[in-house]
């Protein structure tokens, strides 16, 4: 019975069943039966529910059944390293979303903003905890995430990314590095600590 919010939702951008249960705070369960009910009613209007197949982040091999669950294991390389099936709603008239995508600005909200150099994992978490951006980004790919910050963030990679906040570069500190990694927060005027 969460249709409305659940729709409004997946029109802003791409979720996993798992960031939409936590979202609005109800059982998978229940989430894929009201998704799977919001598919059959779209199909009179002009969205469609989209579904992006898991992704083995190892090999890269990408699932052909749009399920909405996450396979446990890469039916070809074995790892059980799989990037959950996202879903957004789709109007045919626009293309559809990537997590490349950039979020759309929103008045008094910043736009972390993220351009990869190397192969790289990122992690963005928001200021109430919520798992914002959970990929492994490929060189020449970007990410961007908005809210309000300050953003907890975590890189794999540290030197094979760029980011900024409004246009504006930021720097890793160099005290939350750690090897190749660092972990470090991003307030929404662009200064890290």
């Amino acid at each position: 019975m969460f249709r409305p919010e659940l729709a409004k939702l997946l029109r802003e951008r791409a979720y996993t069943l798992s960031e939409l249960s936590r979202l609005l705070g109800v059982p998978e369960r229940d989430i894929e039966d009201d998704l799977e009910h919001l598919a059959r009613s779209l199909r009179r209007g002009d969205e469609r529910l989209v579904v992006t197949p898991a992704r083995c982040r190892k090999c890269g091999f990408a699932a052909r059944r749009s399920g909405m669950h996450r396979p446990g294991r890469c039916p070809q390389c074995r790892s059980t390293w799989m990037e959950p099936p996202v879903m957004h709603l789709q109007h045919p008239a626009t293309r559809p979303a990537t997590p490349s995508d950039p979020p759309p600005r929103v008045a008094g909200r910043g736009v972390l903003e993220f351009r990869f150099t190397a192969d790289c994992w990122v992690e963005v978490y928001g200021p109430a905890g919520e798992r914002l951006l959970f990929d492994l980004a490929r060189a020449g790919e970007s990410r961007a995430v908005s809210g309000p910050g300050p953003w907890r963030v975590f890189v794999g990679y540290a030197d094979g990314v760029r980011m900024s906040v409004g246009g504006r570069g930021i720097a890793i500190p160099a005290g939350r590095r750690s090897g190749a990694t660092a972990r470090f927060v991003v307030a929404a005027d662009g200064s890290a600590q």
